[in-house]
């Protein structure tokens, strides 16, 4: 049977989590933001 090779580090997944939530908390300022510019979709 063949094994499952580790690919990510610590490191790497620290830096992709950090990402993930800094991402998101753009997306979430450009929204209200927008909001309130009057943006209306």
């Amino acid at each position: 049977m063949a094994e499952l090779k580790k690919t990510l580090g610590t490191l790497r997944l620290t830096f992709y989590g950090v990402g993930t939530i800094v991402g998101g908390g753009i997306y979430t300022v450009i929204g209200a933001a927008a909001g309130q510019a009057g943006m209306d979709i």
